[in-house]
């Protein structure tokens, strides 16, 4: 299987859109029944689980699913991230990269932050639009053509 943002067919709740601001964090995550899509805009965290370790610096998106233990420490850690429940994905990893055109994200993650505090008419159905249009850039920006999808 891979990554969330390849699977074209992905059914998601959105729960909350956050910006964080923080220094000297030192927090462990527990229990949670939703997951997290977040973009840091100026970071030195590292995630860590039971079984890895996550560094994720400036322009890193990571997925992190739910129900998965870890902990988060960062001197600073500046991020906005979507919480939602997924319908049909199951990860049980955390899944990060750094974005190749982090202004393209950018853009798009202060948008739906945006929009989501905003809150006006239909405001979740636009982030909803959003979150896919999110999906879709992280997966272009991550793309490898293989010789069947380069023909």
């Amino acid at each position: 299987m891979g990554m969330i943002f390849e699977i074209d067919t992905l059914s998601f709740n959105i729960i909350d859109v956050l910006e964080l601001d923080q220094e000297n964090v030192n927090t462990y995550n527990s229990g949670r029944n939703f997951s997290a899509l977040s973009f840091r805009i100026e970071s030195d965290a590292v995630l860590t689980t039971a079984t890895e370790s996550y560094p994720l610096g400036d322009a890193f998106v990571a997925f992190v699913p739910a129900h998965l233990n870890y902990r988060r420490t960062a001197k600073k850690d500046k991020l906005i991230v979507i919480h939602f429940d997924i319908i049909n994905y199951h990860a049980k990893t955390i899944e990060a990269f750094k974005a190749l055109e982090a202004e393209t994200l950018t853009k798009l993650f202060l948008e739906i932050l945006r929009v989501w505090n905003e809150k006006d008419i239909g405001y979740k159905y636009r982030c909803a639009a959003l979150l896919y249009d999110v999906l879709g850039e992280c997966y272009r920006q991550n793309f490898k053509a293989t010789d069947e999808t380069s023909k």
